[in-house]
């Protein structure tokens, strides 16, 4: 009598679960996988950007000098006790002259207070996109958005300039169109909407909206 085969059914029931979960996670909305993968993306991203952009306590730039002069004298204006708009002409948003200057009341110099900004600003909107994502988008498309924002947040380049051409000048610009577009995610449906949903929705709108709003002048 021949004898019934008990490993090989496990092994494909096993094989299918696997595929099964990677097909969902690729392919479907998985809130589950795609959270934990782009919060394990945004931790490796935080600390990747402290250790690139702070740790060195150095930084370099080529272009846009008088633009990074004047936010150097900003911060320190700041850091010395003066406030904007009314002791001197400051035409940004306040976010633009209080974060470079904590990172001088906390020790940092130079450009890298501006190193610390994008570690700051990154840590909020990127949080806030992993949470609109999750809901939103499929993983390979929430990561690949997920990259995109973290490098428009903290690499040191202008946007349509050459790659050799680091400079720490109109950095503001560049977060403002990393919030914008999370904003825009939001266009996006989430697969299931339920009452606490709106609630998360209206905070992140809430710390994204003034981000989009903060650089410009406010004469």
């Amino acid at each position: 009598m021949a004898s019934i085969p008990s490993v090989a059914p496990a092994r494909n029931h096993g094989r299918f679960l696997i595929w099964s979960r990677i097909n969902r996670a690729f392919f479907e909305r998985d809130n589950f996988s795609t959270t934990l993968i782009l919060f394990s993306l945004y931790l490796l991203s935080i600390a990747v950007t402290y250790l690139t952009l702070v740790a060195p306590e150095k930084s370099y730039i080529k272009t846009w000098l008088n633009d990074v002069m004047f936010l150097l004298d900003t911060a320190n204006r700041v850091h010395q006790g003066q406030i904007p708009y009314r002791d001197f002409h400051f035409f940004y948003g306040p976010l633009v002259a209080f974060i470079p200057a904590l990172g001088l009341d906390i020790g940092l110099k130079g450009g890298v207070i501006f190193g610390f900004d994008s570690v700051v600003v990154g840590g909020l909107v990127l949080l806030v996109a992993v949470v609109t994502m999750s809901r939103r988008l499929t993983l390979p498309s929430a990561v690949m958005t997920f990259v995109y924002i973290w490098l428009l947040i903290v690499v040191p380049m202008g946007e349509g300039r050459p790659f050799d051409e680091n400079s720490w000048g109109t950095y503001y610009n560049r977060h403002g169109w990393a919030a914008l577009i999370v904003i825009l995610l939001f266009y996006v449906e989430p697969e299931l909407v339920r009452p606490r949903d709106k609630w998360i929705d209206a905070i992140a709108l809430s710390i994204l909206v003034p981000r989009i709003t903060e650089p410009r002048s406010l004469a």
